[in-house]
């Protein structure tokens, strides 16, 4: 734990969201929690992993609108389990499926350690119309050692929701991304085929599909970096140069870490951009679907923004509100004090200075460090933003 002593900030948040704005009562030892999606009910459904000193599981959670857990789900709101009885598990992805059930997507820690799958009803039991009572374990999955095992991760074919590493396809495929390639699999978990990516990407790997693509964001030697595939894996030559853009800003290193794919393949990555000794500034950029630069957007240009306060600081998610503006979050301060940070664009790249202050909402629900890791708008404006505080997971709901 730090041992800032720091003085919460709360300006902003849904009172009327859990405690005060803030839900945080989940199973000790859950890993921070990131969002999956919000349903037609106003339920908003989590996912995360969760470690003793006997056993690591795999975490599903649901809440009420109100932020409360949903006591119909699970037990009490969270299902914690594994892919097989006494053997390990952790989560790297979960979805919300269009019937509304949730695939979870996860590795087995087992001998060797395997990328497995669990399907789960809309009350978080399991599926036993999925796999072997509602789990597979793939013949053949074999894992990509480059990849290093990430926080769990999101995403729903809402084009709206967050999104990470793992993906569903327009036909129910099941996508991974790592750094090196993209493993797909077919909508009962099994393994189909790999997809790779030459050069490869770095960390932070973000992946979307759409009707009839797969786009991957991340970053290589310093830039910025786009890929976009055809579903039957060849690079798709209608995007950028071959089914790659890359891009700097000012001559600068860019890393990517958010990505918001809309429905006609145009998008917004975030980011930051490093500048030495001074920190991060966070950084936001937006390309037709051809992976052209939106000249509507800051006439095509990357933006990068300064806070008013001079701090260094970081975008990593981002989200469409139901007015067309752009809401991002990520966080400010120096590393090991950091505090949570949103700001909202207009559709032209230009600050919302009717958010917040100045364009700019900075809060901290507790003492120590804070850092948001998921993001979500609702259809009424409010967002969402999921929390690591010290390690442990929180879910704060702003006002619009």
């Amino acid at each position: 734990m730090s041992n800032n002593k720091t003085v919460p900030i709360r300006d902003g948040l849904d009172t009327a969201f859990a405690d005060e704005g803030v839900a945080s009562n989940f199973a000790p030892g859950s890993s921070p929690l990131k969002i999956v999606g919000r349903r037609t009910n106003g339920k908003i459904v989590l996912v995360g992993s969760i470690s003793s000193k006997f056993q690591k599981k795999f975490l599903l959670a649901q809440l009420l609108e109100n932020g409360e857990l949903d006591p119909d789900f699970g037990t009490g709101g969270i299902h914690k389990g594994s892919f097989q009885e006494e053997i390990g598990a952790n989560a790297t992805g979960a979805h919300l499926l269009q019937d509304g059930k949730i695939l979870l997507i996860g590795n087995h820690l087992g001998q060797p350690t395997q990328r497995a799958f669990a399907r789960f009803d809309m009350n978080g039991a399991l599926d036993p119309a999925f796999g072997d009572n509602g789990v597979v374990i793939p013949t053949s999955a074999p894992l990509d050692e480059t990849s290093e095992f990430q926080n769990p991760s999101d995403i729903t074919l809402n084009s709206n929701a967050p999104r990470s590493n793992t993906a569903i396809g327009p036909n129910g495929e099941i996508l991974a991304a790592s750094p090196t390639s993209i493993q797909v699999y077919k909508s009962n978990g099994q393994f189909e085929r790999t997809i790779a990516m030459a050069p490869p990407a770095k960390l932070n790997v973000t992946l979307g599909t759409s009707v009839n693509a797969i786009t991957v964001a991340g970053n290589h030697s310093g830039y910025g970096d786009i890929a976009r595939f055809s579903l039957d894996g060849n690079p798709d030559s209608s995007f950028g140069e071959n089914g790659r853009v890359r891009f700097s800003v000012n001559d600068g290193p860019a890393a990517v870490i958010g990505l918001l794919l809309r429905d006609d393949n145009s998008m917004f990555v975030v980011g930051n951009i490093y500048k030495g000794e001074a920190g991060n500034l966070g950084m936001l950029a937006a390309f037709n679907s051809n992976g052209q630069p939106n000249l509507v957007f800051n006439g095509g240009k990357p933006v990068v923004s300064e806070h008013p306060s001079g701090q260094t600081f970081q975008w990593r998610g981002i989200a469409m509100d139901a007015a067309n503006g752009l809401i991002v979050t990520g966080s400010i301060g120096p590393k090991d004090n950091e505090r949570t940070l949103m700001a909202r664009y207009k559709m032209t790249g230009e600050i919302d200075t009717s958010f917040g202050q100045s364009g700019f909402l900075e809060t901290r629900i507790g003492e120590g460090n804070e850092k948001a890791h998921s993001l979500l708008v609702q259809p009424d404006r409010k967002p969402v933003v999921s929390l690591d505080r010290e390690s442990l997971p929180a879910i704060v709901r702003y006002l619009p």
